[in-house]
C-alpha cells in the first residue's frame, strides 16, 4: 500500500507505539482488500466548513481541532460527517476548484444547502443523506467510486466485490 508522510512516520513509530500499532491493523485490512491507499475519513466533532476548515491556498486541513490537520484535502474523496457553509463557501469551493486545489468528491452525512450548492457551482459532486453513517460505512483503505447522479457510493477492493452505499432516496437532490 502506498502510505503517505504522516502514514509512514506512524507506521516507523515515530508517533508511539498504540499509532505503530494501529496503522499494522489498518494495512493488514488495506491489504485483505487490495487497496492502493487509505481514504481520507474524519470522524468530525465540530461542523466541517470549508471557509474555517481548509486552506485554499496550499490545499490543506487548517483548523487544528480538525483530526485531519495539516493533511492534504486536494484530489480526495473526503468522508465527513457533516458540512455548513455560509456564502463565502460557493466562491471559496469555485476558486479551490478552478486552481486544481479541490477535493475530488463531499461524501457527508448531513450537508446544509448552500454547501450543496456551493459544490454543484464548484463541479466538486457531493453526496449527504445516506442510509447510515457515511464515515462508519467507508473503511480506511478502501478505493471509492463514486456516482452522484445515482447517489451510490461504491468501496470496491482489487478483486471486483463492491458494497453499495445509497442515499435515502427521499432524500435524493
Amino acid at each position: 500500500m502506498r502510505l503517505n508522510d504522516l502514514e509512514q512516520r506512524m507506521l516507523a513509530g515515530e508517533l508511539g507505539e498504540p499509532r505503530r500499532w494501529a496503522i499494522e491493523q489498518q494495512i493488514a485490512v488495506g491489504e485483505f482488500f487490495d487497496a492502493a491507499d487509505f481514504v481520507e475519513v474524519s470522524q468530525v466533532h465540530i461542523n466541517f466548513s470549508a471557509r474555517y476548515d481548509l486552506d485554499r491556498e496550499r490545499g490543506v486541513f487548517s483548523r487544528p481541532a480538525q483530526r485531519l490537520y495539516r493533511q492534504s484535502y486536494v484530489g480526495k474523496v473526503l468522508v465527513l460527517n457533516a458540512a455548513k457553509g455560509g456564502v463565502a463557501t460557493s466562491w471559496m469551493l469555485a476558486d479551490m476548484a478552478a486552481r486544481g486545489k479541490a477535493p475530488l468528491a463531499l461524501l457527508l452525512n448531513v450537508a446544509n444547502p448552500i454547501m450543496a450548492q456551493a459544490a454543484a457551482f464548484s463541479g466538486i459532486p457531493l453526496i449527504d443523506r445516506f442510509e447510515g453513517d457515511i464515515t462508519q460505512a467507508i473503511l480506511n483503505g478502501a478505493e471509492v467510486e463514486v456516482d452522484p447522479r445515482a447517489g451510490i457510493v461504491r468501496a470496491i477492493d482489487r478483486a471486483g466485490r463492491s458494497k453499495d452505499r445509497h442515499q435515502d432516496a427521499n432524500d435524493q437532490q
